[in-house]
């Protein structure tokens, strides 16, 4: 808590304002582009992007080149418009456990914005990416939830056995996306205790084959107070 005060003098009257102001100290990652980093859990994780004025191109807030791995208990909060790309020939590590789980979620912590698909764009694994290991980790609040085998020039031909892009998930829960909780283009998926839930379009889209196994997961796309299913 911040606090200081504002005096105030009028008429020969003297008033103090008292002003309180709430924070929490965290990691800013503003547009970046990293190889091989760990994100610790003592301190928040931030991550802006968007439109970039300076450079007048689109920047997801953070580019994976290498290795991203991720402790476990860490707390990742995202802009609006903000992402987390996970390019080619590299991969997101993301362990968790039951008791300290990762969590990903928008940057609104107001109650009014609790549950509200869309408020950051989603987790996108591009092709040729293998290794990507997520354990209870919950993605919360986003519009595409995990967007894996990613066709970057439209060109469905890309989309092929040889560049297929592979995921392993244990105990995730992904819910509240505006889109999909998982949409997948011929990827390679191993799902194990899963929850999938509340999704305004399809809860889990998988085209142009694939090898998917989902093992003892759950799909409820019923809709909530911010979600209405179409």
């Amino acid at each position: 808590i911040i606090e200081d005060q504002v005096e105030v003098v009028v008429n020969g009257n003297v008033q103090t304002v008292q002003l309180n102001a709430w924070g929490q100290n965290a990691y800013f990652h503003y547009r970046e582009t990293i190889n091989s980093e760990t994100w610790l859990s003592d301190k928040p994780h931030v991550v802006v992007g968007g439109f970039d004025s300076a450079s007048q191109a689109f920047h997801p807030g953070i580019i994976v080149n290498g290795n991203l791995n991720i402790n476990a208990g860490a707390e990742v909060y995202m802009y609006n418009n903000s992402a987390l790309f996970v390019n080619e020939n590299a991969s997101i590590t993301a362990i968790g456990t039951a008791s300290s789980p990762i969590q990903f979620e928008g940057v609104r912590l107001e109650s009014f914005f609790d549950g509200l698909p869309g408020q950051w764009l989603g987790i996108f694994i591009f092709r040729s990416s293998t290794g990507n290991i997520l354990e209870h980790v919950r993605i919360d609040e986003s519009t595409f939830g995990i967007n894996l085998g990613v066709i970057d020039t439209c060109d469905l031909t890309t989309a092929t056995n040889n560049t297929r892009p592979d995921i392993t998930m244990n105990q995730v829960i992904i819910r509240n996306s505006f889109n999909n909780a998982l949409f997948s283009f011929n990827s390679r998926v191993r799902a194990n205790n899963c929850l999938f839930y509340n999704s305004v379009e399809e809860l889990v889209a998988l085209g142009l084959g694939g090898d998917y196994q989902f093992n003892q997961c759950t799909f409820n796309n019923g809709g909530s107070v911010v979600v209405n299913h179409n």
